[in-house]
């Protein structure tokens, strides 16, 4: 259920964040994961199943760490004025999907 949800708002997150850049959308959201989020996607794909859940929750908690850092940085000293309250709304969600990450099973 957890999972299903953050696919479903990032999916919308994208597509909101491309209208107000005026890019195209991505098609594939896992043409977005580059480096560490890549690397991490990787680790979990080849984490014993005994160990996912904890592994899975830990990874959750840290890339929403991450994005909550990018969020509130650009909501408070960025350039475009529609992006940064796009940054404002993606740091409130973002807040709550760390606290339900939080709240995952797994150590």
């Amino acid at each position: 259920m957890f999972a299903q949800t953050m696919v479903d708002h990032h999916t919308r997150m994208m597509a909101e964040h491309a209208s107000v850049l005026s890019m195209p959308a991505a098609t594939d959201s896992g043409s977005a994961l580059v480096g560490p989020l890549s690397q991490m996607l990787d680790t979990l794909e080849n984490t014993p199943r005994a160990e996912f859940d904890a592994a899975y929750k830990r990874g959750q908690i840290a890339a929403h760490e991450e994005a909550l850092k990018v969020h509130n940085a650009y909501a408070t000293k960025g350039s475009n004025a529609a992006v940064r309250e796009k940054a404002k709304a993606g740091g409130l969600v973002t807040r709550k999907h760390l606290d339900k990450a939080r709240k995952l099973p797994g150590a």
